[in-house]
């Protein structure tokens, strides 16, 4: 469901059914605002809920924010921060234990835009995690428009 605020700038709301085969299903739910790039500046704010019946509920924020330095290239910045809320059961789930896991991505991108069908992306990451050290990740993907 998507609500236009005034030009460039929608509300939006979304519901996902994921299918598993292997644990539970889940349902996630997302709502935010998308600033279009009517001129130099886009982005977006996204706050997410997932609740599944095996106890591996998410709730999150997503935020990013780009400026179109040139017709030919645009950069941004962008941050997402997660909390997993687990129930881990031993014994058959005679010990039950809750556990809020928390992770952080903060990125920085640019696309330049080669032609009006194909563009070039990189994406810097550092991502921080409770179950996980400190790491660095990098995508250079080049996209053709049909």
């Amino acid at each position: 469901m998507n609500y236009l605020i005034r030009r460039g700038l929608n509300a939006f709301g979304r519901y996902t059914h994921e299918f598993y085969e292997s644990v539970k299903d889940a349902n996630v739910f997302e709502t935010g605002l998308e600033m279009l790039r009517t001129a130099k500046l886009s982005g977006y704010l996204i706050g997410t809920y997932r609740k599944d019946d095996d106890g591996q509920d998410i709730k999150g924020i997503k935020a990013r924010v780009a400026y179109l330095f040139h017709p030919k290239l645009e950069a941004g910045v962008g941050a997402t921060f997660d909390i997993l809320e687990r129930q881990i059961g031993f014994l058959s789930d005679q010990y039950n234990d809750e556990d809020d896991t928390t992770s952080q991505r903060y990125w920085v991108d640019a696309t330049a835009y080669l032609t009006k069908k194909i563009n070039l992306q990189l994406k810097l990451e550092s991502v921080k995690s409770d179950l996980w050290d400190e790491y660095f990740r990098g995508r250079l993907r080049l996209n053709y428009l049909f």
